[in-house]
């Protein structure tokens, strides 16, 4: 699997040979809600909450998953009304350069590599999976959304 951004808006998870697994987009430059395009449908993320630190995916307008944020960079996904599905989305490194997906039992399922590539002011993203437990295509795309929430959340708490 490789993640591709054609535009500065959509995220691509590609298989093999190309074939796309799922997507990610943005309606709008500005905007953190976004839609996960999968076979199956169209997964919606849109914030929850007051401030918008807990974020929900719902499909079919029935919510699936809730993303809350940590003070220290990590994201919990818990799958609502079953715990037991949970993962993890934990940064790494001295400079938070690698995000590692865990699942439940502690096992990573994918690693992201952010970098972003300052000539067309896209964020591009590096994936290596686990070849015995591989993450889902939903799980990757809502890490890559967390990593992007999280680049944007620190960008505009930065006070000049």
């Amino acid at each position: 699997m490789e993640l591709h951004s054609p535009d500065k808006r959509t995220y691509q998870l590609l298989g093999e040979q190309g074939k796309e697994l799922g997507r990610l987009e943005y309606p709008k430059w500005y905007s953190m809600n976004a839609d996960i395009l999968l076979p199956e449908g169209v997964y919606q993320v849109r914030s929850e909450g007051a401030w918008g630190v807990s974020l929900g995916v719902r499909f079919n307008e029935v919510l699936l998953w809730k993303m809350k944020m940590a003070w220290n960079g990590d994201v919990l996904f818990q799958r609502e009304g079953d715990q037991d599905q949970s993962m993890l989305l934990k940064s790494r490194g001295f400079w938070r350069e690698r995000y590692v997906i865990t699942d439940q039992a502690g096992e990573e399922r994918a690693q992201l590599k952010p970098s972003m590539n300052w000539r067309s002011t896209r964020m591009k993203f590096d994936l290596e999976h686990s070849a015995e437990h591989p993450a889902e295509p939903l799980h990757i795309l809502l890490a890559v959304y967390a990593v992007n929430y999280l680049y944007a959340m620190s960008a505009g708490a930065v006070v000049v």
